[in-house]
């Protein structure tokens, strides 16, 4: 009988069994409702039940039953015969034992037996998938409020190690997602039919709640400024020495508050999985089937939604990090405006009769233009243009001259404000065919924007760029001390090559007799 694994399972102990989300889980023994026993990869251990899914097809031909304890006298007699049984006999048995349970017996069959137990029908699997996402909703809650009543509300109380900012920074709207999942599990629960699970209509729920659930972008795009707070602190004993103190003293798991804080992000991405599994055992004259259809698609609407969002905040923080590298900037930061550079490249810009040569960066929202300076190659602010306020016109080879010649791969920006013109022109036709497909892109992009309301705080914004700056730092600074590292060993190994060269050397042009006076004790 196979599983799917449907959560990450790490064995704290030498006879637990570890695997990841996806694995294929083959059982072994599963006599015992909590612990069952497996094999992945040829390697075998106890692990829990709830963290792998039965397939309901199995392999007719190599099914794995398991007879509890009390069921061993009734096969006892069946066991000398097994030793002498020739290889294609269709019953064997063998003995397992495990810490978690008493001695069990796990009994591989060929042909099917009426006295063991048989495979779980589609209408029961439905019933253990929506029990476990109620059990684990429930558990799920149950960790937020421990957060929040023993880390968070301790924070706050101990104003000399936490001021008001870094404790938003550490638990972002946690207590907001908290009321909201409570909010969302009371009605999970009055959809469930507790002594008919497979009858439960909760794809309804996920639907009535997709907004709700939108309540994670801005947890999940804090959290790595959460996970660089938290290394900050720890560094510090004193603060070390309290979170283990608040961990304690609510009686949690021993895992640090950095591993209490990722539950989330984890609880958001596993919606679609969880879905999906209670979609394929939901047949197709269920009440509940549409809306768990519905359900798939709104979760994994939200968990794209998070993800673009973190993708974006990871690009303003590069596009922050860029604009430290611009000189002479002026006017407001890159970030206040844009989330991602679309598009970039040299090209000539016509402005007043004289052309110009200037390295173009496309944001959304804005356009950039820099001087590339001739010592250095280090770029220096020229100017932007707000793409709100731009018509692009295209030109056709030749419409405008310049010094008497024609004008090649051009367009033209209006700035429709300030009531000035550009003409642009680019170096062959295929790099203003890509500058022109970056103009539509940048277009659909910000329609989208304003569509979907998507945005970020200019906090937020900040902080990402803080961030990237900070770790880019983080990472150069490694860099260096590798390269000083390798520099040292190097430099370390010539010299005592050196050194044993010259050793070497006065050895061998030392008295034979003297040689073995000075050197006798080496050997």
């Amino acid at each position: 009988m196979y599983a799917d694994a449907v959560w990450d399972r790490v064995g704290t102990e030498s006879d637990e069994l570890s695997f990841n989300v996806g694995d294929v889980v083959e059982i072994l023994d599963m006599s015992d409702d909590t612990w069952w026993q497996g094999n992945v990869q040829e390697k075998s251990g106890w692990f829990p039940s709830s963290f792998v899914r039965l397939r309901v097809a199995q392999d007719e031909e190599d099914e794995v039953y398991s007879v509890p304890p009390d069921a061993v006298q009734m096969v006892g007699a069946t066991l000398p015969r097994i030793s002498t049984m020739p290889a294609g006999d269709p019953a064997y048995a063998t003995y397992s034992r495990s810490s978690h349970s008493n001695r069990r017996m796990t009994i591989r069959r060929k042909d099917s037996c009426p006295s063991l137990p048989r495979k779980l029908t589609p209408t029961e699997v439905r019933s253990k998938v929506v029990e476990e996402i109620i059990n684990t909703e429930r558990d799920y809650v149950k960790h937020l409020e421990d957060i929040i009543e023993g880390f968070l509300k301790k924070c706050r109380l101990n104003s000399k190690l936490f001021d008001r900012e870094s404790v938003e920074t550490i638990f972002s709207n946690l207590e907001s997602l908290y009321e909201f999942q409570l909010d969302f599990l009371h009605q999970l629960e009055a959809r469930v039919s507790p002594h008919h699970m497979e009858d439960s209509q909760i794809g309804e729920v996920f639907v009535a709640c997709r907004r709700g659930f939108e309540v994670y972008s801005e947890y999940c795009n804090n959290h790595p400024h959460a996970v660089n707070e938290m290394c900050v602190l720890q560094k510090k004993e004193q603060y070390a020495f309290f979170f283990e103190s608040c961990r304690l003293l609510r009686n949690l798991q021993n895992i640090p508050l950095e591993g209490f804080l990722l539950l989330p992000v984890q609880k958001i991405c596993k919606y679609p999985l969880q879905l999906s599994e209670l979609l394929k055992y939901t047949s197709e004259d269920h009440p509940d089937r549409a809306g768990v259809e519905a359900a798939v698609e709104a979760m994994r609407l939200v968990a794209t939604h998070i993800n673009e969002g973190k993708r974006r905040l990871e690009n303003i923080g590069r596009i922050g990090k860029w604009q430290e590298g611009i000189d002479g900037w002026k006017g407001p930061d890159i970030v206040e405006t844009s989330t991602e550079m679309i598009h970039s490249s040299e090209l000539h810009k016509i402005s007043k009769g004289h052309s110009q040569e200037r390295h173009f960066f496309l944001f959304d929202n804005q356009l950039i233009y820099c001087k590339k300076e001739a010592i250095g190659g280090r770029l220096s602010y020229k100017g932007r243009l707000s793409m709100d306020k731009c018509q692009i016109i295209d030109l056709p080879d030749g419409q405008e001259t310049h010094n008497g010649l024609p004008v090649r791969h051009a367009w033209k920006m209006d700035n429709k404000t300030k009531g000035k013109d550009y003409i642009i022109f680019s170096k062959s036709p295929e790099v203003k065919s890509k500058w022109m497909d970056a103009f539509r892109r940048e277009k659909e992009r910000v329609a989208q924007d304003k569509a979907s309301g998507f945005s970020v705080s200019l906090k937020m914004k900040r902080a990402a760029a803080a961030l990237c700056s900070s770790t880019t730092a983080a990472v150069s600074a490694a860099k260096r001390r590798k390269s000083f590292n390798k520099k040292q060993v190097l430099r370390v190994t010539a010299l005592s090559e050196s050194v044993d060269s010259g050793i070497r050397t006065k050895i061998e042009a030392s008295p034979a007799r003297e040689r073995k006076g000075k050197f006798s004790i080496f050997f």
